[in-house]
């Protein structure tokens, strides 16, 4: 569940211009569960402002079909979501030696992924003049400016630059972050001969 202090507003495609209208609809399509908790959260929301609503402003709705979650311009899904701040906690905790660990050995294909997204706006305060660099470079020696780049970034940007760029990395990374949690919630596997031409394996004691 996101917390409440973490959504800064709802936009609704909704068109009721009555408070107690729009929480009827939205408690029964998405709060049932918890109906006393969303009841004070939706007013608190309501009374503050954080609830628009552009279609009594003859606006157009919102464009829900990439996801109804937007975290600094990317939008996606609630299931999405919960694997973002699911890595993002992990990332979040990781020492420094860790987190450069982690950038040194990510996967080329994912160092791919982040090399055809920095044209974005939200990315540039990570790496300039990609496209210029990959033109000068072999794919080796870019892929190795990138992983610097993101180890010195991390370590040195403003927590505003960060916060920028965050979701974007996270969406980007979290299949391999998710990997390396399961290895840490698991552990290495150790192999145990008993038998010549068989073996078994346990899960590490660490």
């Amino acid at each position: 569940m996101v917390g409440e202090t973490a959504v800064k507003k709802i936009i609704s495609g909704a068109a009721f211009d009555d408070k107690e209208t729009l929480w009827v609809e939205y408690s029964k399509m998405y709060w049932q569960d918890i109906l006393p908790k969303a009841r004070g959260v939706f007013s608190r929301m309501f009374e503050s402002g954080k609830i628009e609503l552009p279609r009594l402003k003859n606006q157009p709705a919102p464009d829900s079909s990439g996801g109804i979650w937007m975290i600094n311009g990317l939008q996606i899904g609630s299931e999405d979501l919960k694997e973002v701040l699911d890595v993002s906690d992990y990332f979040l905790t990781m020492t420094l030696e860790k987190r450069n660990a982690f950038f040194e050995f990510l996967p080329d294909e994912a160092v791919k992924k982040l090399e055809k997204e920095f044209a974005q706006p939200m990315l540039k305060n990570i790496l300039q003049n990609v496209e210029q660099m990959a033109r000068e470079m072999d794919y080796t020696e870019l892929y190795r400016v990138i992983r610097n780049r993101l180890k010195q970034f991390f370590q040195s940007a403003s927590d505003f630059e960060k916060l920028a760029v965050f979701p974007f990395v996270l969406q980007l990374f979290s299949p391999f972050l998710r990997k390396k949690m399961l290895e840490r919630k698991s552990g290495p596997m150790k192999a145990i001969e008993i038998h010549p031409n068989h073996s078994v394996y346990r899960q590490s004691g660490k």
